[in-house]
């Protein structure tokens, strides 16, 4: 019979596999309830409330209120009685038709809203009584336990539901999830439920080595991992797995079922861990996770991580592909910055600094490199600069400013001038040069309607007009850009009356303050005789000041002998 992972043979380690099932725990460790609740993972609770009348000795009668049970605190109160419009959605148990006043806010609050515990001041959410189908399910949430079984490391997941009956007893209702063993350096898959389509989860009344399930452990948190304890993975045929070391570093992103899959089949990935990589890991572990096809359940890809880790190799650097003193940036930044800074090197040439990385890994770095690898004509853009630029831009244009803006504003320079000229490559306000190029590159695809307006521009000219009472004057537009300029400042649609106003069916003109001609303030349709609309930056209506320039410069063109509109 062939040995499988060890001294065992197959039916020897299946034995051993069902005695190791056997032994497997039926309930969490004991103070699971307290450790999850001290990390506020456990911390929601409900203010039970139902209708209730009380003597009024002021009026000497009985008075119709509302009485709530805090399961936090425990304390009893009456609070007004508020009844309800609306009678609730059509459901088995709809809320009642009436809810309570909360004391601090005053306002209504009734089933399913959120609000303070009037005695001891607790977050809780409002429930109707009427809603318990004997119990109500406060709160529940999954955790993941690590245990010693006859010396082979268990990984066991439980659903612990947090529960109350109708007068705000609180109990804990827990089953066994999924779970997961190393035995004799082979995964053994464990459930303690069946999927029902029906009626949901199933629950067993122990563990079951389960050899065709497709289920996995996914993703935790540290808080979600009840004994993290390295002395008990130690004491386990994993002790040289390193697997506590990873767990603690990782912290808010662990996936220990996917860890030692890869270590049963590449044990020296224990040295990265030992080597404070563990951060990196998991991002290069989360990488090669997956979805099956017919489950909605992560499944790790082995040889996609081979690719991306030399598993044959025992040092660090030669694992990750870098030289001794590059491990640092593999320590402090996460694999995709990590990926760029060796992307940069192989194919730039420059070893980007840590203040180079930093800025870099504030933007999407798949576009970061689109932008460095792409060619403009003869431009090829400057790794260390086009990142500092990137980086400066923010302040001037917000979150606008990224990769693919700046990579945007390149391919319309390219449009134009068959390349990025160097002088124009960086500008000083991304937004302004991305706008007034975009412009250009308009008026080019059109250079008839362009040549249009420009025409008609100067048959226009008789109506502009000066006010310096009011400090305002009105001119036509002068051309296609300034049309789509006009309509982009002030966030209106001016930009699709360009063809009408060419052709002569309507006028546009710009009303603008003296002392800023070329500041758009408002625009004017001018049509038939009249005007047809003036409106300012998001379609505003027209100001006092604008009325009374309007006036007067319609009272101007009046007295004009022609007008060539």
């Amino acid at each position: 019979m062939a040995t499988v992972k060890g001294k065992m043979t197959k039916e020897e380690w299946e034995r051993e596999v069902e005695a190791t099932v056997a032994e497997l725990p039926l309930l969490p460790p004991k103070d699971t309830v307290d450790k999850l609740t001290e990390r506020g993972v456990m911390g929601s609770n409900v203010l039970i409330y139902s209708a209730a009348y009380i003597h009024d000795p002021l009026e000497d009668r009985k008075k119709k209120m509302v009485k709530v049970h805090c399961t936090f605190c425990g304390e009893d109160c009456y609070l007004p009685h508020v009844p309800l419009d609306s009678d609730g959605c059509h459901m088995s148990r709809p809320p009642a038709p009436y809810g309570f006043e909360e004391i601090t806010s005053r306002e209504t609050i009734y089933h399913g809203l959120d609000c303070l515990c009037p005695s001891c001041g607790a977050g809780v959410r409002a429930v109707h009584v009427g809603r318990f189908h004997q119990i109500l399910e406060i709160e529940s949430v999954c955790c993941l336990s690590l245990h010693n079984v006859r010396g082979h490391l268990a990984l066991l997941a439980w659903s612990i539901a947090k529960e109350c009956d109708k007068e705000g007893k609180i109990f804990y209702e827990m089953r066994r999830y999924e779970g997961f063993v190393i035995v004799g350096g082979k995964p053994v898959r464990v459930s303690g439920h069946k999927n029902n389509m029906g009626y949901g989860h199933i629950w067993l009344p122990r563990w079951e080595w389960r050899k065709r399930f497709t289920m996995e452990l996914g993703d935790w948190v540290i808080d979600e991992i009840i004994n993290p304890d390295v002395s008990l993975i130690e004491q386990t045929d994993c002790a040289h797995s390193a697997l506590g070391e990873y767990i603690a570093e990782c912290g808010s992103k662990i996936s220990p079922e996917s860890y030692l899959l890869l270590w049963n089949k590449y044990p020296n990935i224990e040295n990265l861990v030992r080597g404070g990589f563990s951060l990196l890991l998991a991002d290069v572990i989360s990488e090669c996770e997956g979805y099956a096809q017919s489950y909605a359940h992560k499944a790790l890809d082995k040889d996609e991580f081979a690719e991306i880790i030399n598993v044959k190799a025992a040092k660090p650097q030669d694992m990750l592909g870098c030289e001794k003193d590059e491990l640092r940036i593999a320590r402090s930044y996460a694999l995709t910055v990590f990926d760029f800074y060796k992307w940069v090197k192989a194919e730039k040439g420059p070893r980007l600094t840590t203040a180079s990385l930093d800025k870099a890994k504030g933007f999407n770095i798949g576009r970061l490199k689109e932008l460095l690898s792409g060619q403009w004509g003869r431009f090829r853009a400057p790794v260390v600069r086009t990142i500092n630029y990137l980086e400066k831009q923010r302040s001037v244009c917000g979150s606008l400013a990224g990769p693919a803006y700046l990579g945007d504003y390149w391919d319309m320079l390219c449009s134009v001038y068959r390349t990025v000229p160097a002088e124009l490559a960086f500008p000083r306000d991304l937004k302004i040069a991305h706008d007034d190029i975009m412009l250009r590159v308009k008026e080019k695809e059109n250079k008839a309607l362009s040549r249009k307006i420009r025409a008609r521009a100067a048959k226009l000219e008789v109506l502009t007009y000066s006010s310096e009472a009011l400090g305002l004057m009105i001119r036509p537009a002068h051309s296609h850009s300034e049309i789509i300029k006009e309509g982009k400042m002030l966030h209106h649609c001016v930009g699709t009356y360009a063809k009408s106003h060419a052709d002569g069916k309507t006028t546009i003109l710009f009303i603008r303050h003296i002392d800023e001609p070329e500041r758009p303030f408002f625009t004017l349709e001018y049509r038939e005789g009249k005007v047809n609309q003036n409106r300012g930056d998001h379609n505003c209506s027209r100001t006092d000041e604008v009325i009374a320039f309007e006036a007067e410069w319609l009272n101007y063109i009046s007295k004009l002998k022609e007008l060539n509109i």
